[in-house]
């Protein structure tokens, strides 16, 4: 048997938009609290989180992803304000906001739930918000600063994203980082909303 793979289902982000969101990183890195940055190859919004699955179910997990993105259209997202897990007071999760079409995002996600159904369990079964993550605090206490910062910076205006398609993406765990490899991508259905 082959070692299990960590894995995850997600949306790809326009170049345009991971440089704006690099910029706001870039604000909030001000603040030198001790936070993990994405980095900007791999900013992105998770809409399943997989865990690690064993390499002989990906055939499943990628027919579940044809199935759900054969219900769902083209359409357009907007990336807004900023915020964190559990809240800005004690930012364990940086991360920023789907405004336009969200509802639509929580559809897509709960039906990729259905379609995988038993083939996720544990944390990986646990629930969806829309978010792109910025960064993770790895301090034990809040920096008062990043605070600050988090309720006084904004992401751009008018980072809106066109959404094709949904991707498969093994993580590799690695001591600078986590690195991303594309496994499969498939189209929405073609009718825009």
């Amino acid at each position: 048997m082959r070692p299990p793979i960590r894995a995850f289902i997600a949306i790809e982000l326009d170049e345009r938009i991971k440089r704006a969101l690099t910029r706001v990183q870039d604000r909030l890195k001000t603040a030198e609290a001790d936070i993990r940055w994405a980095e900007t190859a791999n900013i992105h919004l998770t809409l399943k989180f997989l865990g690690d699955i064993q390499p002989e179910i990906i055939d499943d997990v990628e027919q579940a992803m044809a199935r759900t993105a054969a219900g769902f259209t083209h359409f357009h997202m907007d990336i807004g304000a900023l915020s964190a897990f559990p809240d800005a007071n004690n930012p364990r999760v940086i991360w920023a906001s789907v405004t336009k079409r969200a509802n639509y995002l929580h559809e897509m996600a709960s039906r990729l739930t259905e379609e995988l159904g038993s083939l996720i369990t544990g944390e990986a079964s646990r629930g969806f918000t829309p978010h792109i993550t910025l960064g993770r605090n790895r301090a034990e206490t809040p920096a008062p600063r990043l605070t600050d910062l988090l309720n006084n910076t904004h992401a751009p205006a008018g980072l809106t994203q066109k959404v094709e398609r949904i991707a498969l993406f093994r993580s590799e765990l690695l001591p600078k980082g986590p690195v991303y490899h594309l496994l499969y991508s498939v189209a929405l259905g073609n009718d825009e909303i």
